[in-house]
């Protein structure tokens, strides 16, 4: 809808439709069939790259070579594209196909401009790609087309996901036999594993809380990649720190950490800042970072917004110390200022990251 009102589509307007899954059934069939006639051009949302049969009956359209497919963002999935690519050529129809991309939206496949910018100019570049599958570091490789690069580093964020995706079923089974052990003691009257398994599933946080983290994450595109490790992650960190707890005679439960992830003043309100709420146990924690999507960025990213949420939560109740994870700088005063001017919902408004920082070590709160 931003292209379709945009001045760039205003020359061609009257000859653009866009289809949505939000549109009613005859609404759909019809841009459809129109979407194969000479002169129209169609708009579509990446859902109907499958399964939608664009049917091409207007001759001039096929003597002149059929539809041509224009795909505006890199697949995570070949077999995604090769469908996408299936819409120009139907029942055997001609039809061609390419692919735009904005360099932007490549940072999430750790791709950056440069090296597009090497491959188009003929330079080449070696890549040393480490294959999250066998855990190593596999042989370097020069580049010589963009789409080599593309499809590579796809299939490297495709056995990063398999990979954290394996280690969610692995702990999602092991919580379904704790599920299945705990209805076998219902079943036999067991009271004492009852009691056991209730103590500890809804044991919260010691009276006296000693211990209260807040863990600070880039979500934007360039992070997808640690995003996964994390969703898999969160218990080896609950027992990591449960072990440093008793190394210091404190109780494993009187800790709790709250995950925070920011990304930039070009996502709506409600995705420049999301927050957990504060956790004892792992399970919770992993169902909130699993609801998260990476999305966005905007070179320099809003990490004051997630140490502003920070220091909010400190003025309620001390925390013990912020970990901030990320790959790239939080914004300048003037990036900030012009930054947040541009964005439609305007609803944050805080200080510079400094200040902020300056604030928690007045405060005697850790930053790592």
């Amino acid at each position: 809808m931003e292209f379709y009102n945009s001045n760039a589509a205003a020359s061609i307007r009257e000859s653009i439709f866009y289809l949505t899954e939000e549109g009613s059934s005859d609404e759909k069939e019809q841009i459809i069939k129109r979407a194969t006639v000479s002169g129209q051009v169609t708009l579509c949302t990446r859902s109907f790259g499958r399964g939608t049969d664009f049917v091409c009956y207007d001759q001039t359209v096929a003597t002149n070579g059929g539809t041509h497919v224009i795909q505006t963002f890199l697949s995570e999935q070949f077999s995604e594209e090769t469908q996408i690519k299936g819409r120009t050529a139907r029942q055997g129809d001609q039809g061609s196909y390419s692919m735009i991309l904005l360099d932007h939206d490549l940072e999430k496949f750790h791709i950056q401009r440069k090296n597009i910018e090497d491959i188009r100019e003929g330079r080449g570049f070696a890549f040393q790609m480490f294959d999250a599958l066998t855990n190593s570091l596999k042989i370097t490789k020069t580049y010589h087309t963009i789409y080599e690069l593309l499809h590579d580093k796809r299939i490297d964020l495709f056995k990063t996901q398999y990979v954290a995706n394996m280690e969610y079923v692995k702990q999602a089974k092991e919580r379904h036999k704790t599920a299945r052990d705990f209805l076998s003691s219902l079943h036999s009257g067991d009271i004492d594993s009852i009691r056991k398994f209730l103590v500890k599933e809804n044991k919260g946080v010691e009276n006296i809380s000693k211990s209260r983290t807040v863990c600070l994450m880039d979500a934007t595109g360039s992070m997808i990649h640690l995003l996964h490790k994390c969703k898999t992650t969160v218990d080896i960190m609950f027992e990591r720190v449960s072990k440093i707890l008793e190394e210091h005679q404190i109780s494993s439960d009187s800790f709790q950490i709250q995950f925070v992830v920011y990304r930039n003043y070009n996502s709506s309100h409600e995705k420049i800042l999301q927050s957990s709420s504060w956790e004892t146990k792992p399970q919770n924690l992993r169902t909130f970072v699993s609801t998260i999507e990476v999305e966005g960025g905007w070179a320099n990213e809003a990490i004051e917004i997630g140490l502003w949420h920070a220091n909010q939560e400190n003025e309620k109740e001390n925390i013990t110390q912020v970990i901030l994870i990320g790959d790239a700088p939080p914004n300048t005063r003037d990036e900030y200022t012009i930054k947040w001017r541009q964005n439609d919902d305007k609803i944050f408004e805080v200080s510079s990251d400094i200040s902020i920082c300056d604030h928690f070590g007045n405060k005697s709160v850790e930053k790592h």
